[in-house]
């Protein structure tokens, strides 16, 4: 298994050797994402204690760095 960003270069050098791909891309997915990042910073013992405004950057950060990922599988 390999994730990756759909980058021309690294389609390029797997193309031979992945035998399925699943996108990550998409509302559900960001959706998905956002889910388990609230859930990580309301119940992780060290960010759970962090001001709010400081868990909205994370999430935001996060969930906006996270689209166009894919995971090909082989």
């Amino acid at each position: 298994m390999v994730a990756s960003r759909m980058e021309q270069q690294i389609q390029t050098e797997l193309q031979y050797l992945v035998t399925r791909a699943i996108s990550l891309h998409g509302p559900q997915v960001d959706h998905d994402i956002q889910t388990l990042v609230r859930h990580v910073l309301a119940s992780d013992s060290l960010l759970s204690n962090r001001p709010i405004h400081i868990k909205k950057e994370i999430e935001h950060a996060v969930v906006n760095g996270a689209s166009g990922m894919y995971v090909p599988q082989t």
